[in-house]
């Protein structure tokens, strides 16, 4: 069942079709293999990835490399989940305030990491035009 509206109230921003694809009634799939900070490691053709990150890329038929830099959000609040119904892109933003509200981070850790976020992000969507001009 994809979110209701109220969880989309919840969780702030949310693309359309994040919003169309998420459902939190489906149970985590936690990833089994290595692990750094609670968050799944996977090799794929030589090369690490965050296995959540590949989850979503994956799932989403999406290139990986056009979301780096982007906030893949955990709505499960559990690092080590890679069920691609459980995460959704958003903004540096969005993921902190759900973060506080979870109080799983504080604002001052918020604000020290924002400034360098914000140029992570700009060139994660510069690569993402140029993805989406290619296909």
């Amino acid at each position: 069942m994809p979110l209701s509206q109220e969880e989309l109230a919840r969780f702030g921003v949310i693309s359309p079709r994040d919003a169309t694809f998420c459902d939190l009634s489906t149970p985590c799939e936690d990833f089994e293999g290595p692990k750094v900070r609670g968050y799944g490691r996977v090799t794929i053709s030589s090369k690490l990835y965050i296995a959540h990150r590949f989850s979503y890329a994956f799932y989403r038929k999406v290139d990986i490399e056009c979301i780096k830099g982007l906030v893949i959000r955990h709505l499960c609040h559990n690092p080590s989940c890679f069920n691609p119904r459980h995460l959704a892109s958003g903004d540096s933003e969005a993921n902190d305030e759900d973060a506080r509200l979870h109080g799983l981070r504080s604002q001052v850790a918020t604000r020290v990491g924002n400034a360098r976020k914000e140029a992570a992000i700009q060139r994660a969507k510069a690569n993402f035009r140029l993805w989406m001009a290619r296909r």
